[in-house]
């Protein structure tokens, strides 16, 4: 049987570890078999700007594909948050087999996001006024906040942008928590009309962490999540 790389892509990432990392580390002890392996996927560099815009990281998540691709794997995408976008894109793009969505955001407004955004906008001006834009600069590079606010733009954009890409034929498995504050019914719905894939599945979580964050909370994930990953992994035909 041939290779099967599932590649695991990270949200909104503003820390030093992958939104996938626990995910990654029970899957290398409790392999779900022989063939498939799963991989992290950093989509931009934090402080280079550059890397962030929408086109970069949807460059970036192709070249990743074609890579492993060229290695004789068979590539399934699985996106978290705004990442399922870009994932949507380059599945379509790339004629993958399927996707996997965890809390997909598609939009700013009605939710918290807008205001995040806004917060972290305000305290990097504050901050600049208050010390001056060269010692403002030393301090956010030591918090490892520098750049925040020029990354949230490109996010947003992103989400914006990548809506589109939802139109199409891949069949996927949407996971959600109940009480999302970022990945809304409205948004899990329009993700599901826009699809003409005969195979979906959509799950709202209502156990433990039922919010948007129960991707990183190791004992909400770690449940029932994964093992509907598994059950969906092992539907899909794989030769």
């Amino acid at each position: 049987m041939a290779k099967r790389v599932v590649l695991l892509v990270h949200g909104f990432m503003v820390h030093d570890w992958h939104d996938m990392g626990k995910f990654k580390a029970y899957v290398d002890k409790n392999p779900l078999d022989d063939h498939t392996t799963f991989e992290l996927v950093y989509l931009y560099e934090r402080e280079n700007g550059k890397t962030s815009k929408t086109k970069a990281m949807i460059n970036t998540l192709k070249n990743k594909v074609k890579e492993k691709q060229d290695e004789g794997y068979e590539v399934i995408l699985l996106g978290y948050s705004f990442s399922c976008g870009i994932v949507s894109c380059v599945a379509k793009e790339m004629h993958l087999k399927a996707n996997i969505y965890i809390s997909p955001t598609l939009r700013l407004m009605k939710t918290h996001l807008f205001w995040i955004h806004i917060k972290n906008a305000f305290k990097v001006l504050k901050l600049k006024i208050k010390k001056g834009r060269k010692k403002a600069d030393k301090i956010m590079k030591k918090t490892r906040t520098k750049g925040i606010v020029r990354l949230s733009l490109h996010i947003s954009i992103s989400m914006l942008r990548t809506k589109k890409y939802y139109k199409n034929d891949i069949p996927f498995l949407m996971m959600r928590g109940c009480e999302d504050e970022y990945c809304l019914n409205l948004d899990a719905y329009k993700v599901a009309k826009l699809s003409s894939a005969k195979k979906t599945k959509t799950i709202t979580l209502n156990e433990n962490d039922k919010s948007h964050f129960f991707m990183l909370n190791e004992e909400g994930f770690l449940g029932k999540p994964i093992q509907e990953i598994f059950a969906y992994l092992k539907e899909i035909d794989h030769e």
